[in-house]
């Protein structure tokens, strides 16, 4: 797999290398750690960002803006797409059909969650961590709604910023090692919103997590 390397805003520095889907074993039970008002909680960076191949005329970027988890602050990253080729439609869009949606959030190897920082004001958390007070047990609940491409103009851009929780289904909390974000992407035509895209592929990054 090929990736490239970025420079993290405010994060450690990252490896070009090729990772594992599931580098470590990041389950475990309920960590009994406790944490200052102002205690770096964990670290996290960016290890490794797929490079989508030339041919498909796309290019996402990711931009770990804080790599910090405090009380106040957790991890928080910008993904951005930009069309390189002619006027089409991708199945990433915005809003509610931002690439990282719904279930798409949740890391491949469970731990962490994106989520849009619009959305994290309505989360109750648990005390100064950045987990859900809810339930382990307790079932998730995703609004049912169909998205459709949408369209990118020529040169166009279009970014997404996501705040790093912890999954509170998992037991932990944010524990060490390195996770999987992937998403699939689809382009169509520019005049068309229905029917088979004219290409598709995946496309991911791995975050890096490490004590505070």
């Amino acid at each position: 797999m090929k990736r490239r390397r970025l420079l993290a805003v405010g994060g450690a520095a990252l490896s070009g290398e090729c990772l594992g889907r599931a580098a470590l074993d990041v389950g475990g039970s309920e960590s009994p750690e406790t944490f200052g008002p102002d205690e770096v909680q964990r670290r996290m960076s960016l290890a490794g960002v797929d490079e989508v191949p030339k041919k498909y005329g796309v290019r996402i970027d990711v931009e770990l803006l804080n790599g910090a988890v405090t009380a106040a602050d957790t991890a928080h990253l910008r993904v951005t797409v930009t069309n390189e080729g002619e006027k089409r439609r991708f199945s990433a869009g915005e809003g509610m059909c931002n690439p990282f949606n719904r279930d798409e959030g949740k890391s491949e190897t469970s731990g962490l969650w994106l989520h849009e920082p619009k959305d994290t004001k309505w989360i109750e958390r648990k005390g100064d961590r950045w987990t859900r007070d809810r339930d382990q047990n307790e079932r998730r609940a995703f609004a049912n709604y169909a998205c459709l491409p949408r369209t990118y103009e020529a040169g166009e851009s279009l970014a997404t910023e996501y705040l790093v929780w912890d999954d509170y289904q998992v037991g932990g909390y944010m524990d060490p090692g390195t996770y999987r974000f992937e998403v699939p992407i689809a382009i169509h035509p520019s005049g068309s919103k229905f029917g088979d895209p004219t290409a598709e592929f995946d496309w991911g990054f791995d975050l890096r997590v490490d004590d505070g």
